[in-house]
């Protein structure tokens, strides 16, 4: 679509953007009126303001506020949303050049981009170290560019489009990386997100759909006056670059969304073939489980591949990925062991994170956990409201009643006990635990310790006494890291060892 130029005047793009202009003729001068809006009624374009005049080339409310009254000894911002083209926005923020940060607030409104999408401000932020502008885009489906996601049935349920989004979601962020804009920074997984969402495009009957991005826009300023040629650049140059090379599907961009679409679908397919033999998790061979480092998500490189036992090997058939060899990890009471720094918490971390998909390159793509697993761990200071303790704790004293125990402060032992229970409770099957974020007391208490404490003075039971019991009356099992203890042994239905990340099973010589 062709931009007009406004009425009594000529356009030239002075700044080499996209369509940024400045607005000239009319009458009425001033030093800067080359950056003012001059001349005529702006009703069609949503500018409100007339004919006046003014030492600085603006003229009534033409940009976007009223002018100082007699008595008034401050400007009232009209904020009021508009509805133009991309290019009335562009100038409009050339115009804003140099006013106070609160005339900002005139651009809220939708505005057209020549290629058809609209972009909208939402809420523009009060002060340049306020929170930055909430903006939108609406992207129909039918642009050129999207034609895959048509022809290749990428939107037809609702995990392919929850896919789309979240690989959307990350082309926009690498794009906007280094900019003034923003979007939410997506971790390891694949997950619904509120960053981009698909919605019916109700000017189609059905037949078509609107691609939603929301992002934000820390609109510049010198202090706190506008820097409307630099937020010119922003909106006319990187937006408008970065927004459209994110929605074009075509070539390499096209088959990256595929296989990320195919990666979701596999792992959709393993979760399900998991809880329909009654495994509690699937580790396909060749993943790569260790991480970058304590604060990253990313996979280590040269990290081990992992290879499934014999003994605990099987293989599953996939929609994308075919034939899949791998480990399983049965229902019961599994208990891993090993060294330090072995790898038992990270084979710990992969079973209780893959309840969720994970992007292509992660390493953890085809390891699938039951979505009802729960880690559980201590908790000290957490509340506690009116929870059945009495399986775990009771008889404590003064008389004090667990059955419906609350405290505003709980010990580690009080907090992880009630939060077994909870889970339990909301319908988990699966307990995940590892030793160094437990409470010591809840987990074990080795035989010296039941001779020299009596029975009847300790209120702790620990969880090695219920947990068979958990499994056989309750259906919930356990995977839990212990490394310090033999206590767990006796009652463990597989004991799976991690040997400088290699796993093995040694239920036998356990």
């Amino acid at each position: 679509m062709t931009e007009r130029s406004e009425r009594g005047g000529s356009h030239r793009d002075d700044r080499g953007g996209h369509g940024e202009r400045r607005y000239r003729g009319g009458s009425g001068g001033g030093d800067r009126g080359d950056r003012g809006y001059r001349g005529g009624d702006r009703g069609d374009r949503g500018y409100r303001g007339g004919s006046g005049g003014g030492d600085r080339g603006h003229r009534g409310s033409d940009r976007g506020y009223r002018g100082r009254e007699r008595g008034r000894s401050r400007r009232v911002y009209d904020d009021e949303p508009r509805d133009g083209l991309l290019a009335d926005l562009i100038g409009h923020l050339h115009a804003l050049d140099g006013r106070s940060y609160a005339a900002y607030k005139a651009i809220v409104g939708r505005y057209r981009a020549p290629a058809g999408w609209f972009l909208h401000i939402d809420r523009v932020q009060s002060d340049p170290y306020a929170p930055p502008t909430r903006i939108h885009v609406d992207v129909p489906t039918d642009l050129h560019g999207l034609e895959l996601l048509d022809e290749a049935d990428l939107l037809a349920d609702v995990d392919r489009r929850l896919a789309v989004g979240d690989f959307l979601t990350r082309e926009l962020h690498a794009g906007f990386r280094g900019t003034a804009l923003s979007i939410a920074s997506p971790g390891q997984e694949i997950l619904q997100r509120s960053s981009i969402i698909l919605r019916p495009d109700e000017k189609k009957e059905g037949a078509g759909w609107i691609l939603e991005a929301r992002a934000r826009l820390a609109l510049p300023a010198q202090g706190r006056s506008i820097q409307g040629h630099e937020a010119s650049r922003i909106v006319g140059r990187d937006l408008v670059r970065e927004l459209e090379e994110a929605m074009d599907l075509t070539g390499e961009r096209g088959d990256r969304l595929v296989h990320h679409i195919a990666t979701l679908e596999d792992h959709r397919a393993l979760t399900a073939t998991a809880a329909r033999n009654g495994w509690v998790s699937f580790l396909a061979d060749g993943s790569v489980l260790p991480r970058r480092s304590g604060v990253s998500d990313e996979p280590l490189d040269g990290g081990v591949p992992l290879e499934a036992p014999e003994s605990m090997a099987a293989t599953v058939e996939l929609p994308h990925a075919g034939t899949v060899r791998g480990t399983v990890v049965e229902a019961g009471v599994n208990v891993i062991v090993g060294g330090g720094y072995h790898g038992k918490s990270t084979l710990l971390s992969a079973i209780e994170r893959g309840v969720y998909p994970h992007v292509p390159g992660d390493g953890r793509e085809l390891v699938a956990t039951v979505p009802d697993a729960v880690k559980v761990r201590a908790a000290d200071g957490r509340a506690v409201t009116g929870v059945d303790l009495t399986p775990f704790i009771s008889h404590l004293p003064a008389g004090r009643d667990t059955a419906s125990f609350t405290t505003r402060n709980a010990s580690g032992s009080t907090s992880q006990a009630a939060s077994i229970i909870e889970a339990v409770e909301a319908g988990s099957t699966v307990l995940l635990l590892d030793e160094d974020t437990s409470a010591t007391n809840l987990l074990i208490r080795d035989s010296r310790m039941r001779e020299l404490v009596a029975a009847d003075r300790e209120p702790i039971t620990p969880l090695v006494d219920r947990i068979t019991a958990l499994f056989r009356r309750r259906g919930v099992s356990t995977v839990m890291v212990m490394g310090g203890s033999g206590d767990y042994l006796d009652v463990a239905d597989r004991v799976l060892l991690m040997d400088a990340y290699h796993l093995r099973d040694v239920t036998e010589q356990a």
